[in-house]
């Protein structure tokens, strides 16, 4: 039996008892002792009766607040029940996603930042060789300019076929602005440097062979006139300053470029 039930039934017993006895007391019968003392002490009974009337509305609303406070402290210990689950599963995620990009940002340095460094030492501090002191676009020292030249394209080749790889793509959003930045610009400075570049190092003549057949060697006279047609030492020396400003632009990017893949071997806590 509930306290509710149990309580409704005292109220109902004592209601039926006092309906008993009090009204033949009040209104008249036989003069029978309980109905005397009832008479006499109805105020007092009535007194006594409102206090514990009084006494068990009291009880009972403090058994209701107490109900009340036990299911509001309920909902708050489930409710920081939730809330401890709800961080623990944020810091879980947090942690996977680190580890994920912590493999992610592995995948991208190693080794393709060595590399890098190693392709930059082999440009000069100017980015771009030197035109030694010539005496025309023919002349046989600018035959090892031609191979240095060569020797930068390939680097710079190099490095535009390195971040150009499946794992910048996947990188991408690990990376800060300023990185980003870098990165965009280096890849626009290498599309002039190699175009400017691949017409310095085709604009040198070389040296025509002389061949002992008369006709073959008019032959190549003539190719050798044609190509050397136009061409001036004063204009290759404008090309190579030219390749000399877009080289430094572009050492200039791959340097920001490496600074910033160092950062964020640090933020992940990578030994580079």
């Amino acid at each position: 039996m509930s306290t509710h039930t149990r309580g409704a039934l005292l109220a109902c017993l004592a209601v039926v008892t006092f309906m008993t006895l009090v009204p033949p007391a009040a209104f008249g019968g036989p003069p029978q002792p309980l109905w005397i003392f009832l008479e006499k002490f109805q105020t007092l009974i009535t007194g006594i009766a409102a206090v514990f009337a009084a006494y068990a509305t009291v009880r009972q609303m403090q058994v209701t607040d107490q109900a009340a406070q036990a299911r509001h402290d309920e909902i708050l210990r489930t409710a920081k029940n939730n809330d401890k689950e709800a961080r623990e599963r944020h810091n879980q995620l947090v942690e996977l996603t680190i580890r994920k990009d912590g493999l992610v940002a592995e995948r991208l340095l190693f080794p393709t930042l060595n590399r890098l460094i190693e392709v930059r030492a082999q440009f000069p501090s100017q980015g771009f060789p030197v035109l030694p002191a010539v005496s025309g676009v023919d002349d046989p020292l600018l035959q090892s300019f031609k191979d240095r030249v060569d020797e930068c394209r390939q680097a710079v080749l190099a490095v535009t076929n390195m971040v150009i790889q499946p794992t910048w793509t996947e990188a991408a959003p690990l990376l800060d602005g300023f990185t980003a930045h870098h990165l965009q610009e280096m890849k626009a400075r290498a599309i002039v440097y190699l175009e400017a570049s691949r017409r310095t190092q085709d604009y040198p003549v070389d040296q025509p062979t002389t061949p002992d057949d008369p006709g073959m060697k008019a032959l190549i006279k003539f190719h050798y006139t044609q190509a050397m047609e136009g061409k001036s030492v004063e204009t290759l020396q404008e090309m190579v300053d030219q390749c000399s400003e877009q080289g430094a632009a572009f050492t200039a990017e791959l340097d920001g470029l490496i600074s910033g893949l160092q950062n964020l071997g640090q933020k992940y806590g990578l030994k580079i």
